[in-house]
Formats: C-alpha cells, sequence, structure tokens
C-alpha cells in the first residue's frame, strides 16, 4: 500500500499541498507547541510564560515522508509552534507563516519564509515586532511576500502594508495611515484580502476609515 497518513482529521485546522514540488503543509487545530517526548518537565522558577491563539504547523516532504531518515540534515518534516497565518507560493516554492506569541503580559509577532528548494536551511525571519501580524501573502513566483502589522494596544487596531522580495534580509512598510495617497482618516484595512497580480507586478489591498 503506497498511501501515507500524513495527518489525522481531528487534527487538522487547515491544509494545503503542491503536486509540482511535492511539499505538503498542514496546521493543527488544537496543539500549540511542538510535542515533546520526554516526561513532562516541571515549570522552572523564572521560566516566563507563553500564550498564543496560534497552533502547530508542519511542513512535510511528502516523498520521504515515510522513510525514517538517519541523516539529520535532511528531515521529512518540519513543525513551528504558535503560527496563527501562513501562504504558500503557486508552485510550493516559498512558505510564509507568522507566529504569534504572548510572554508575560507583552504580544510579540514574526514573520517567516522557508524555501523548500533549501530545505536543510532553518527558516528566515524577515519581520519581528511588539504587537500584531496577520493576512500574510505570497506571490505566485515565491519572490514576494506581503503582510500587515500593527503595534496598536487597543482592541480596534490600524494595520500598516510591509513588503519583502528576494534578496531583502528585512521587510518594508509601503503603506500606512496617513499615507498621502489616502482620504483623511483612512487607513489600510486589515479585513481585505492581500493579493499579487498574476505578473507580481502590482500588490493589491483594501482601505477603510478608522
Amino acid at each position: 500500500d503506497s498511501r501515507k497518513v500524513i495527518a489525522k482529521e481531528s487534527d487538522v485546522k487547515e491544509i494545503s499541498a503542491k503536486q509540482e514540488t511535492g511539499y505538503f503543509v498542514y496546521q493543527h487545530a488544537k496543539t500549540k507547541a511542538i510535542p515533546s517526548s520526554k516526561k513532562k518537565k516541571r515549570k522552572k522558577k523564572n521560566q516566563k510564560e507563553i500564550k498564543s491563539d496560534g497552533t502547530l504547523f508542519e511542513i512535510i516532504d511528502v516523498r520521504n515522508y515515510t522513510i525514517t531518515t538517519k541523516n539529520k540534515k535532511q528531515p521529512a518534516k518540519y513543525m513551528f509552534p504558535y503560527v496563527t497565518d501562513y501562504s504558500l507560493s503557486k508552485k510550493g516554492e516559498l512558505v510564509a507563516f507568522v507566529q504569534q506569541k504572548k510572554i508575560d503580559k507583552t504580544d510579540s509577532s514574526y514573520v517567516y519564509i522557508f524555501k523548500t528548494s533549501d530545505w536543510t536551511k532553518s527558516p528566515q525571519r524577515i519581520y519581528a515586532v511588539k504587537g500584531f501580524c496577520k493576512s500574510v501573502k505570497i506571490d505566485d513566483a515565491g519572490t514576494q511576500v506581503a503582510f500587515l502589522s500593527s503595534t496598536d494596544t487597543a482592541k480596534v487596531k490600524v494595520y500598516d502594508l510591509w513588503y519583502w522580495n528576494t534578496g531583502n534580509t528585512n521587510s518594508s512598510q509601503i503603506a500606512e495611515a496617513g499615507n498621502p495617497a489616502f482620504p483623511d482618516g483612512w487607513c489600510v484595512s486589515e479585513y481585505s484580502k492581500l493579493f499579487f497580480s498574476e505578473n507580481g507586478k502590482k500588490l493589491f489591498f483594501g482601505t477603510c476609515t478608522k
């Protein structure tokens, strides 16, 4: 039987696959952190508590998933905790994901990219902020990433638009409230979806009143 059981239905929150490259990703429904094979350790006195609305996220090389590899440089899958959002390029060459954590009382958000072509390399962090990130999106070619970020502590937050492309280490802010192109009192909308044009030359996003 050549069928491969990747995940049980009860574990899955969201699932995506790219047949062209043989890579598969899924987000757990409830599990937040990477499961430990060791006995549960007693919490240290000064250990900071981590809370998150995110769940465990896995990137799997389906072609090698059933192989118990002895070569630790070539794992069959990667696991990342506390993930709240992710995006895949059209052919699966690039994966982008958001980790959201509340460490003690501080909200922190991180945006990472992972190149499936460089399977043995660790994900690259392209953004970090004491605040929130959401709506991450990759263009079809897998060379550009856009997402929203906010440092607001209020319940109703104002988000800015951030952008990354291949060759850059960090992301850049490209639109925020007060932008001359926006009407007075308008900002980037957190509710509209980001998307790139087919040729990747345009990035579309929504605006709204504050």
